[in-house]
């Protein structure tokens, strides 16, 4: 790289997709006062960015994504953005703060910082921005509110903000309601801590999820397979760079991260999964006939799936699961004709699953750990009690989006019943320590096979007392090498198979034979289902033995999630 020969009059610089080496050089932007495309993406660059790039003041497109640039990004690149129109620095190691230099006269249509380290708040000079169309800072440590300024950029379409730190309601002042949010066709807030009710009116206006696709005109089509002369090669000058550029993106669809490249306009996905929202399902999601993905997995909602859910004609992935929806499942569920991947596991739904064109054809897994669904795909008991294969215990919000589910060892205590355990150590003094004692139990079609009973694989994680997923720092994003940021403020205690399990406040409790340490209160809450003792983690010592009996009862020993005895 630091021999590249560059002319002065050059005007496209499209060195993306190879393998450069090195770092970029520092007076490069001397050499590009006539240029108005750079991207220099997909290589193995590193170092930081030169601050000469802002003396290139003709630059429209300026793309370094897929690096290893480190460093703060330069101020004078938002002050830029009164020509610049693109700016993509994601997945690199950015740090620090987003410059708040956005100037009035932004013309900014995309921007995107996703899979840096960046923190701090969104910059409200940003506001300013009044053509931006892609906002993607997902993957990034950026902390504060919801950014009620964004509704009022009308022209926004894709709103990327996963996997950060922001927290708090998303409902804005009626002064800030997005009365003109009319072209959003992705927003994706999943892996934050934004909390209370889902803001019905607020969706209201949400147009192009609302209409059908044959009712939109493809304005926002990129169109840069279509910029071709007749020799077969791209001509630069028949438009904008905005318009030949393509924007990339990473939602979670169908249970995989997918990035999408050359976003349609006609795609449009709402993922609001892993926060703490509550409340009923806002029947206005109901009308986005338009939708093809609808994640609202992992929260605090309850009530019941909406009947109307026969309205998302073009739906092809919904995830329900891990809330607190009770009543049966929608009839009209089963009408939806594009549904390939569904999931309602861990809910309280009882009832016939209904019966449709493709709904048997899912896992069983789709309908686990709910309290009293039946019929196919579930299997039949002999004395006709319709169960899942591998039933799952009841539990709170999990930073996992797609079954990565621990089923927890309980073990109950009665009083002069001895109850076969498994992995109980017998000792002169009893020490229940409630903590670091998790079984994962791997039937995902889309992480890991089937495994029999004997076969499960375990984790172990210390202190991990009752698993609550506090996004982003737990769930990385599967297939992208993109670790969860934020380590450095939690303790990394074990990692299993991709998924990140982070030290938690430990939940303890004290007993002795004569009964004179009691059972301290447990955070944890989740009632037991189906114990499977787990012999690995005891010493060789103490295995085999199966029986233990106490002649004192333990207070709530049904709600706890996680425990380990331990011998001292």
């Amino acid at each position: 790289m630091q021999n590249l020969v560059i002319s002065s009059n050059l005007e496209v610089l499209d060195l993306h997709n190879n393998q450069l080496l090195g770092s970029i050089p520092q007076d490069i932007g001397n050499y590009l006062s006539s240029t108005y495309f750079l991207s220099l993406s997909n290589n193995n660059l590193h170092g930081s960015i030169p601050d000469s790039l802002c003396k290139a003041s003709q630059l429209q497109v300026f793309d370094f994504s897929v690096n290893n640039i480190s460093g703060t990004i330069p101020p004078c690149l938002m002050t830029m953005t009164s020509t610049l129109e693109v700016l993509n620095l994601g997945k690199n190691n950015l740090t620090g703060l987003i410059p708040d230099m956005f100037p009035f006269y932004c013309v900014l249509s995309t921007l995107n910082f996703h899979g840096n380290l960046l923190h701090g708040p969104i910059p409200s000079s940003l506001s300013d921005c009044s053509f931006l169309t892609v906002l993607d800072i997902g993957s990034n440590q950026i902390s504060g509110g919801f950014p009620c300024f964004l509704p009022n950029i009308p022209s926004l379409s894709i709103l990327v903000l996963r996997n950060n730190r922001f927290n708090g309601s998303i409902e804005c002042s009626d002064s800030q309601a997005n009365e003109h949010w009319k072209m959003i066709q992705i927003v994706d807030i999943a892996f934050n801590n934004f909390n209370g009710k889902l803001p019905e009116k607020y969706f209201t206006t949400w147009d192009r999820m609302i209409h059908n696709k044959d009712d939109v005109v493809s304005d926002f089509i990129h169109t840069v397979d279509t910029i071709v002369t007749e020799t077969g090669t791209y001509n630069y000058n028949i438009l904008p760079p905005y318009m030949y550029y393509q924007d990339s993106v990473t939602v979670s669809t169908k249970g995989q991260q997918l990035e999408l490249v050359k976003i349609l306009k006609i795609f449009t996905v709402i993922d609001f999964s892993s926060n703490h929202f509550e409340g009923p399902i806002p029947d206005v999601l109901m009308d986005f006939k338009a939708i093809h993905v609808l994640n609202l997995s992992n929260n605090a909602l309850y009530g019941e799936i909406p009947s109307t859910i026969g309205n998302l004609q073009q739906l092809e992935s919904l995830d329900l699961s891990n809330n607190s929806l009770v009543g049966e499942i929608p009839v009209q569920i089963a009408s939806l004709s594009f549904l390939s991947y569904l999931n309602l596991s861990l809910n309280h739904l009882v009832g016939m699953i209904p019966t449709g064109t493709q709904i048997q054809s899912f896992q069983s897994s789709s309908f686990e750990g709910n309290d009293g669904l039946f019929g196919p795909p579930l299997i039949e008991k002999p004395y006709g009690k319709m169960e899942n294969l591998h039933p799952q215990p009841t539990s709170g919000r999990q930073a996992c989006s797609n079954n990565w589910n621990f089923l927890s060892v309980e073990l109950g205590f009665i009083s002069g019943l001895g109850i076969i355990i498994g992995p109980v150590m017998l000792w002169k003094q009893w020490r229940v320590y409630a903590e670091s004692l998790a079984r994962f139990q791997g039937d995902s079609p889309y992480i890991y096979p089937l495994y029999g009973l004997g076969e499960l694989p375990q984790v172990y994680a210390e202190s991990l007392a009752c698993f609550q997923g506090d996004s982003p720092y737990i769930y990385p994003l599967y297939g992208l090498g993109e670790l969860p940021q934020a380590f450095a403020s939690l303790s990394l205690s074990s990692v299993y198979g991709g998924t990140y399990m982070l030290n938690k406040p430990e939940c303890k409790h004290l007993i002795n034979p004569s009964g004179s340490e009691r059972w301290k209160s447990c955070a944890c809450n989740q009632p037991m289902r189906h114990p499977i003792p787990d012999t690995n983690l005891a010493p060789q010592e103490f295995r085999g033995v199966e029986k233990w009996s106490s002649d004192f009862v333990v207070p709530d020993w049904y709600k706890s999630q996680m425990v380990n005895l331990v011998s001292q």
